[in-house]
């Protein structure tokens, strides 16, 4: 996947946190889900936000994964309060820090005139859940690390038929 088209959600992320939990966050290098899982990781979420984006070059998906303690520990920083499990709180948090990354990266790629529209995130709740998405196209894997834990950005995106 091409870097030009990433960066914008890895600088998104890093606003986003910034700014609504004074929370840092380190991505590492962005790798294909394959090569991801070829080196022994495996993506697990316990809440994961989901947007689907269409434009008139390329459709996709854009999932972002936390642990229950990394979505905790954000919820706290953002919140102002301890919370101990994931509930409608932190689902609610989740999918609407979705949205904003995914926003904010909609806005860097329009300046590059990239346009597309994006669905309302979708919130998928588990514990140790894996996200199978299928695109016929490529898919990358972003990992962040923050002082409060790991979470990743997996995207899937491909050219529009």
């Amino acid at each position: 996947m091409n870097i030009d088209f990433i960066n914008p959600f890895i600088d998104a992320v890093s606003d986003v946190l910034i700014t609504m939990a004074v929370l840092q966050c380190n991505p590492e290098k962005a790798v294909s889900k394959q090569e991801f899982e070829d080196q022994g990781d495996v993506i697990q979420g316990d809440v994961t936000g989901i947007v689907g984006m269409v434009g008139d070059q390329f459709k996709g998906f854009v999932a972002i994964s936390f642990t229950a303690p990394v979505a905790l520990g954000i919820a706290e920083r953002m919140l102002g309060e301890e919370l101990e499990t994931i509930d409608e709180t932190i689902t609610d948090l989740v999918g609407e820090l979705t949205s904003m990354i995914a926003g904010g990266a909609k806005l860097r790629l329009s300046e590059q005139n990239c346009e597309f529209g994006m669905a309302t995130p979708l919130v998928v709740v588990g514990d140790c859940h894996r996200i199978f998405l299928s695109v016929k196209g490529g898919s990358s894997v972003i990992p962040f690390s923050t002082e409060v834990g790991d979470f990743f950005i997996e995207m899937y995106f491909g050219p529009v038929n």
